[in-house]
C-alpha cells in the first residue's frame, strides 16, 4: 500500500522502493481532485496513489512494446507526460483535465527524482529511466508467438 505523507523533500523515498509523494504534490493533487472524488476525505485520496500511477505506466509500457527492444519517451524535455499517458493518469486519479498540468509536471518531476535516488518502475516489459530532465521507457521485445500448421485433417466434406 502506498504511503502518502508530508515529507520535507520531494526526493524522499521510503524503503522497499516505495514512492512517497511530497507535501507539494499532495496539495496539488488535492487542488486538482475533480468531480465526485472531492467527496472523499483527505486520507482516501492517497490510498492507492502510487499503485494507480504504476498501473498506468505499466499499461502504457505494455501497449508500446513491439517485437524488438526500443526506447519510447514518457515525458517531453520540459517534463510533461506524453498526451496519452497524461490523459490516462488524469482519468485514473480522478483529476480535472483542464487544470491538471501543474500536478502532472510535479508528478513527473518527483518520479524522475525517485528513479534518480535508486527507485524504479520495472517489469518484464522493461523499465522507466531518467534521461536528463525527461523520462523514457526502455522496453523489452515481446516474445514471438509461433504458430505451427495443423498436421492432421479434421474433416473434409464434399457438397
Amino acid at each position: 500500500m502506498s504511503k502518502v505523507g508530508h515529507v520535507g523533500h520531494p526526493s524522499t523515498v521510503a524503503t522497499n522502493n516505495e514512492f512517497v509523494p511530497s507535501a507539494a504534490l499532495c496539495r496539488a493533487y488535492g487542488r486538482e481532485l475533480g468531480g465526485f472524488a472531492r467527496f472523499f476525505g483527505r486520507a482516501a485520496r492517497g490510498v492507492g496513489f502510487w499503485e494507480t500511477v504504476q498501473s498506468v505506466l505499466v499499461e502504457e509500457a505494455r501497449f508500446q512494446r513491439t517485437d524488438h527492444d526500443r526506447s519510447v519517451p514518457l515525458t517531453d524535455p520540459e517534463g510533461r507526460f506524453e498526451e496519452g499517458v497524461a490523459q490516462r493518469l488524469a482519468e485514473r486519479l480522478a483529476v480535472d483535465r483542464p487544470g491538471v498540468d501543474e500536478f502532472l509536471v510535479l508528478l513527473a518531476r518527483e518520479l524522475r527524482m525517485h528513479i534518480g535516488s535508486g527507485g524504479n518502475v520495472k517489469g518484464t516489459w522493461g523499465h522507466v529511466v531518467a534521461e536528463g530532465d525527461a523520462l523514457a521507457y526502455r522496453l523489452t521485445a515481446r516474445e514471438a508467438i509461433v504458430y505451427e500448421p495443423a498436421r492432421a485433417k479434421v474433416m473434409e466434406i464434399d457438397l
